[in-house]
């Protein structure tokens, strides 16, 4: 996954389905929640998300690329 792609949100909804989303950006990086595995550093990706008009991390296993 890369910078400019689309992707669907492949977990549990947070707000609704989550198709469409487009990453922002790309990095490593530790995530502040409560999971103690997202302390460290994970793959992750901002995606901004117009169904929700909202942006977030996102942990790539979490993410596929949209078709």
């Amino acid at each position: 996954m890369k910078i400019g792609d689309i992707v669907n949100y492949t977990g549990q909804p947070f707000d609704g389905p989550s198709i469409g989303g487009l990453i922002l950006d790309s990095r490593a990086r530790a995530l502040d929640v409560d999971d103690p595995r997202s302390k460290k550093n994970v793959s992750a990706h901002q995606v901004y998300w117009a169904s929700h008009d909202t942006t977030n991390w996102v942990l790539e296993t979490k993410l596929e690329v949209s078709a």
